[in-house]
C-alpha cells in the first residue's frame, strides 16, 4: 500500500522548470496530513512534548535481508558524513547480498568546513567502509540533500546503470537523510514536486513505514522505465519506484539519549568551525553531559580540534570530575548541557562512563614530518561530533581516557577524517 494517489500529468522537461511563467503557474496543493506528520512537519516534534520519538524507532535490521533476493534493483545507501561511522551499517553485504549495484552516498557534506578534499573523503570513505563490511560500493557520492548538492550527478550515475525494470531503493540508518534525498529529487526533476514530499524532521526514524514514489513521475531522470508503458499508466504491478525504506536504529548513536529540544542542541545547521586548542596534560575536554576526554598523562602540551555544534569546554581534570557529579547527583543547576531539564529527566539520563582507557597516541616520523600541522588521529562521540588529536612530538606518547553515556557511542578513527584542520585561530586555555 502506497501512502499517496499520484497523477503523471503534471511531469515537464527539465528545461521547463527553469520557465518562470510555468512556475506562476504552480499552484499549492492541498494536501492531508496524519496528526504525526503534521506536527513533525509544521512544529518538527511529536504529537506532544511527551511523546517519545525512541518509541517509533526499527531495531532489527534483517528486514532488509528482501533485497539479498531482489535482481532488479539499484540500492542506494545513505551514510551522514558527520556521523560516521555511527550511521553506517554494519556488515551491510552480508545483510543485503552483492547481487545489486550499491551507490553509497555521504549526506550532509555541507556540514563539514569549507575547502575539504573531496578525493580524500572518497578514499577515507572505502577504506572504512570495507573495514565495516561495504566492499560491493559502485560509486561514492558526497552530496548534500538539504542543498541539492551533487544531485544532480548522482542522477546522472543512477540513468547510467540502471535497467528499465529496475526498482531504486534508500537504506541506511536513523536520520543520515534517506526522505530528504527523496526530496530533493522531486525539487529538482519533478515539476510541482510539492504535491510528493515525503515528510522529514530533524527528529530521528521520522519514516516508520516503506514509502514508495512511482518513478514515472522523475520522467528519464533515473533512466527509462518499463518499454512501452504510458506516463498514464496507473496499474502499480507495471510500475517501477523509489522506496524510502525506516531507518535502522544504532542503539550506540548518543542522540537515541535525547529528547527532542536536547536534539536541537547537538544536530548542526550549517558547517561547523574547527576549534583547535592547546591541550595541556591533566587536562579534560567535555562535550557537555555527553562526551569528555582527559589528558591523563603526557610530557609535552599538543593540540586537539573540535569539531561539534556542541560548545566544548576545557577544564582540569578535578573540576570535570567535579561536574559530572554535579550531573550524576541530579541537580538541576548542573553546567553540562545537555541533558536539560528536571530531576525526573536527569534521571533517566545514562551515567557517563569511562568508554576507552588509556587511549596511547605517538607521532610517526616517517608519515608525520610535522604533526604540529597534521592530526594522527580521530576520537568520535556519534552524532554528537569529534576532535583530532595532533601536535604530539616524534617520540612523545600522549594517554588519554575517553568517557561517555553508559560508555556507548565511542570510535577511534586512526586515519582521521580532516587531517589538515590544523589552521586559523588556535585558542589558548590555561
Amino acid at each position: 500500500m502506497y501512502p499517496f494517489e499520484y497523477s503523471t500529468s503534471i511531469q515537464k522537461k527539465s528545461n521547463e522548470n527553469d520557465n518562470p511563467s510555468l512556475k506562476n503557474q504552480e499552484k499549492e496543493e492541498e494536501r492531508i496530513f496524519c496528526q504525526r506528520c503534521y506536527n513533525l512537519k509544521y512544529h518538527n516534534k511529536l504529537i506532544s512534548s511527551s511523546s517519545s520519538w525512541q518509541e517509533t524507532l526499527t531495531t532489527d535490521k534483517s528486514f532488509l535481508n528482501f533485497l539479498q533476493k531482489k535482481q532488479n534493483s539499484i540500492i542506494l545507501t545513505i551514510i551522514d558524513i558527520f556521523d560516521f561511522p555511527g550511521s553506517l551499517i554494519k556488515n551491510l553485504d552480508n545483510l543485503i547480498g552483492k547481487n545489486n549495484s550499491n551507490i553509497l552516498i555521504a549526506n550532509k557534506i555541507d556540514l563539514l568546513p569549507k575547502n575539504f578534499d573531496e578525493n580524500w573523503i572518497k578514499i577515507w570513505l572505502k577504506k572504512y567502509c570495507s573495514m565495516y563490511g561495504l566492499k560491493n560500493i559502485h560509486k561514492i557520492f558526497l552530496c548534500s540533500a538539504k542543498k541539492n548538492w551533487m544531485i544532480k550527478d548522482l542522477c546522472n550515475e543512477i540513468s547510467k546503470i540502471r535497467n528499465y525494470n529496475d526498482d531504486i531503493y534508500l537504506i541506511g540508518n536513523t536520520n543520515v537523510g534517506k526522505s530528504e534525498l527523496i526530496n530533493s529529487f522531486l525539487r529538482s526533476f519533478v515539476y510541482n514536486g510539492k504535491k510528493y514530499k515525503v515528510t522529514s524532521s530533524h527528529i530521528p526514524g521520522t519514516t516508520i513505514n516503506m514509502l514508495g514514489l512511482p518513478l514515472n513521475i522523475f520522467g528519464d531522470t533515473f533512466g527509462k522505465n518499463v518499454k512501452g508503458m504510458l506516463l498514464n499508466n496507473n496499474n502499480q504491478e507495471d510500475q517501477k519506484f523509489l522506496f524510502d525504506t525506516p531507518g535502522i536504529v544504532n542503539e550506540n548513536q548518543l542522540f537515541h539519549f535525547l529528547d527532542q529540544e536536547e536534539l536541537k542542541m547537538i544536530l548542526p545547521q550549517k558547517n561547523i568551525r574547527p576549534l583547535t586548542y592547546i591541550f595541556k596534560p591533566g587536562k579534560s575536554l567535555l562535550f557537555g553531559g555527553l562526551g569528555r576526554i582527559d589528558y591523563k598523562e603526557g610530557t609535552n602540551p599538543i593540540r586537539i580540534t573540535v569539531f561539534s555544534e556542541l560548545d566544548s569546554h576545557i577544564t582540569s581534570i578535578e573540576k570535570a570530575n567535579e561536574f559530572y557529579e554535579q550531573l550524576s547527583s541530579y541537580e538541576e543547576n548542573h553546567f553540562l548541557k545537555p541533558p536539560i531539564g528536571s530531576i525526573e529527566r536527569l534521571k533517566k539520563f545514562p551515567k557517563i562512563v569511562k568508554s576507552i582507557k588509556d587511549l596511547k597516541v605517538t607521532s610517526n616520523e616517517k608519515l608525520y614530518m610535522n604533526t604540529k600541522k597534521v592530526s594522527i588521529l580521530d576520537v568520535v562521540w556519534s552524532g554528537v561530533g569529534w576532535c583530532s588529536i595532533g601536535g604530539v612530538r616524534i617520540g612523545d606518547t600522549a594517554i588519554f581516557d575517553v568517557w561517555s553515556p553508559d560508555g556507548r557511542g565511542v570510535y577511534v578513527r586512526n586515519v582521521p577524517l580532516l587531517p589538515y584542520e590544523f589552521r586559523g585561530k588556535i585558542e589558548k586555555i590555561k
